[in-house]
């Protein structure tokens, strides 16, 4: 008799949704669930408080009228093919890139990955990523490195779970990858569907008119 597979421990409404429903979810530990409460203003007296309410928000999301959720940021399987990847020269790292969900808001996920060792990582020491000087002016700039999730979030490097961290980029943007100021490798995001559709629709001009 085949077994029923088994799924990791969950400590909230969302994740038990989560591993019962995505192949590869990987849900939160309770340290980890207790660190994101933490971000979003909990303490030691509220923390239940924070934690039930989130359970109340799943349970309103998933139910029969609810509006559903769209899980994203899930790391690509192994056997995904629809995963983007560039070399980072000189290194065994490579950039993944995959829509993890974020498809619909023409944004790709990406993180670091160890060809060596075939597992993804977090951000190597020294290391950053910025959006290229080849983006159009006002499209998608700033001065400094781009935060990952994880870091958006208040986690500190020590506190990211290995292999864990990742990004969102907008689709058809350019990012450099830097080691100190050494610009390593400067590549192109995909394009969604979603983005490749509208792209079609817009007519391109063809010369200057003339009077």
């Amino acid at each position: 008799m085949a077994q029923a597979p088994q799924h990791p421990p969950t400590f909230c409404k969302l994740d038990e949704y989560g591993v019962q429903h995505a192949p590869g979810y990987k849900p939160m530990t309770k340290e980890e669930l207790e660190m994101y409460h933490r971000a979003m203003g909990a303490t030691d007296e509220t923390m239940q408080e924070y934690m039930d309410a989130y359970d109340r928000d799943a349970e309103a999301a998933l139910g029969p009228s609810g509006p559903g959720v769209r899980m994203i940021g899930m790391k690509p399987r192994p056997d995904d093919d629809n995963v983007y990847t560039v070399p980072i020269q000189g290194t065994d790292l490579i950039i993944r890139m995959w829509e993890g969900g974020m498809a619909a808001y023409s944004h790709f996920c990406l993180d670091f990955f160890d060809t060596r060792q075939q597992t993804p990582v977090n951000l190597p020491r020294g290391y950053a990523i910025c959006p290229a000087s080849a983006n159009m002016p006002g499209v998608f700039t700033r001065d400094s490195p781009l935060p990952s999730w994880e870091r958006a979030y208040g986690y500190t490097p020590a506190n990211i779970p290995p292999g864990e961290e990742k990004w969102s980029v907008p689709a058809g943007s350019y990012l450099s990858v830097f080691k100190g100021r050494h610009e390593l490798v400067t590549f192109a995001v995909p394009q969604t569907q979603a983005h490749q559709d509208m792209m079609a629709r817009i007519v391109q001009p063809t010369r200057r008119y003339r009077a």
